[in-house]
């Protein structure tokens, strides 16, 4: 009987340690997957601040050399 029940508490003691594992796999795996989705946000808005800035002094620049306006298309 003795035996019996070591037997069960070792094999709950790794269904334990296994769960655990297995979840701090997960928990960490959800931290990097947060973690990369704030950089892939700061990043689009970097790029849409940036490519906004750049292609409005872009676009103003050629209309002033080329003399064209978009005013009076």
């Amino acid at each position: 009987m003795n035996v019996v029940c070591c037997q069960v508490d070792f094999i709950l003691a790794d269904i334990e340690l296994i769960g655990t594992e297995f979840l701090s796999f997960w928990i960490s795996l959800a931290k990097y997957i947060t973690l990369i989705d704030k950089i892939v946000a700061l990043l689009s808005i970097f790029l849409k601040n940036y490519m906004k800035y750049n292609y409005n002094d872009a676009d103003s620049y050629y209309r002033e050399e080329s003399g064209f306006d978009s005013l009076n298309y």
